[in-house]
């Protein structure tokens, strides 16, 4: 199981580094240009609005997997200090629980809507960006979070197993 970790591990790096590298700077470039334009030119970029909100659903899905990776998920800290300790697998089995279902949902949703936008080659309002792109995007993503979220509920299990085996 520590292959599959590392090699998923390195799947979430990358997909990471795109969202560092690409989508970010991209946004910032964009909001920029567009604001200059405005500013300068009273000519506003008329598909940034559009552009930007497609870069910011790719920013959030692209980074769910990093931020499972690096176990960063936002947490009500109030239920987990008022619960104490012992109830802290039970919240970490949870909270796998619950991203696992959520990926799946924008898996299944992902590819019945890349299906649909391919097949009708359904493009952005403003410029012609085909939307089934980032939508595939997503379901990558989402793929790559479902994987990590059952190999750590894996490890979940294999420790709690240990820890009734060790006693």
């Amino acid at each position: 199981m520590g292959t599959c970790i590392e090699l998923l591990d390195k799947a979430v790096i990358r997909l990471s580094m795109l969202n560092t590298w690409l989508v970010l700077p991209g946004i910032v470039f964009l909001v920029l240009a567009d604001i200059l334009m405005r500013a300068l030119f009273f000519a506003p970029i008329p598909w940034a609005h559009e552009v930007l909100g497609l870069l910011l659903i790719c920013l959030f899905f692209i980074g769910l997997p990093a931020t499972l990776s690096r176990n960063e998920l936002l947490r009500v800290d109030f239920l987990a200090h008022k619960l104490g300790k012992s109830m802290e697998p039970f919240l970490r089995l949870l909270e796998l629980i619950l991203i696992s279902l959520f990926a799946i949902i924008i898996c299944w949703m992902g590819v019945s809507a890349s299906i649909e936008m391919y097949r009708y080659q359904e493009t952005a309002f403003s410029i012609s960006i085909p939307y089934w792109p980032f939508a595939v995007l997503i379901v990558a993503a989402g793929i790559i979070t479902i994987l990590h979220a059952v190999l750590d509920l894996l490890m979940l299990f294999s420790s709690k197993t240990a820890g009734v085996s060790n006693e």
